[in-house]
Parts: structure tokens; C-alpha cells; sequence
């Protein structure tokens, strides 16, 4: 029996992004789109709502950046593992992004390949999210 896909949600202000991104993960047997938003309040609002496994967030939106909303999964004890993909990725804003646990960051223009690498290692050391083989 295999098991079901992860499920994500993409939260990024630029439509483009949210896009291409889905595409590139839509094309992993072992992930699953549940949602995507526009800005980081949205998103928060997503991820009690869906409580998806993985949420891929971009650090700079307009109303609730991606450092914000990870803090707020983290201090809710939400079930959402957060992954940054972002242009902006300074020393600074990797510490910012660690302590509020993020699992790893991204760099927006990364490669499908590293991209879905990246993520199925988090799924793999994240209790109950192995990639399904």
C-alpha cells in the first residue's frame, strides 16, 4: 500500500512564483498542493486551517513576512514543517530564519532537482513524513 502524498501549501505575494513552484513540486508523486496564498496572514490563516505538513514561504510579503509566520507555527505548536524560498538570504536573515524554526531555506532559481532534493530530505528526517518510495 503506498502511503498518501505530503501535503503543502505556497505562500508567496507573486502569483508567478506560486506558480511555477506548484508545478515543480506538483511534479512529485509524494507531494501534494492543498492551498496556496498571497501574503503571510493568509497563509497563517491556511496553515490552522489545513494544517498541511510542509508549507513553502517566502520571507518578504507585504502584510506578514515569512519570519513572522514560521514564528507564529512555532508558537502555536502548529503541525507545519516551514521552508523559506526566497531571493533575500543574508547571514542576519539565516539566523532570523533558524530561530524561528524554519527547516531549511531556499533560494529562489534553485534548480527543480535541488529544490524537491531539499524538501524530500526534510520529509525524510521529519517523524511521519518519509517521501513515499
Amino acid at each position: 500500500m503506498t502511503p498518501p502524498p505530503h501535503t503543502f501549501i505556497l505562500v508567496d505575494d507573486h502569483d508567478l512564483i506560486r506558480t511555477a513552484l506548484g508545478i515543480i513540486l506538483g511534479s512529485a508523486s509524494w507531494l501534494e498542493q492543498v492551498g496556496d496564498a498571497a501574503g503571510g496572514l493568509p497563509g497563517l490563516d491556511l496553515i490552522r486551517r489545513l494544517q498541511p505538513q510542509l508549507a513553502i514561504v517566502d520571507i518578504r510579503m507585504p502584510d506578514m513576512d515569512g519570519i513572522a509566520l514560521a514564528r507564529a507555527v512555532l508558537e502555536a505548536a502548529l503541525p507545519t514543517t516551514v521552508v523559506f524560498h526566497s531571493a533575500f538570504f543574508s547571514p542576519p536573515v539565516m539566523e532570523y530564519a533558524k530561530a524561528a524554526g524554519a527547516a531549511a531555506c531556499i533560494q529562489k532559481g534553485s534548480p527543480p532537482a535541488e529544490i524537491l532534493q531539499t524538501l524530500a530530505a526534510i520529509c525524510s528526517r521529519s517523524k511521519g513524513l518519509a517521501p513515499a518510495a
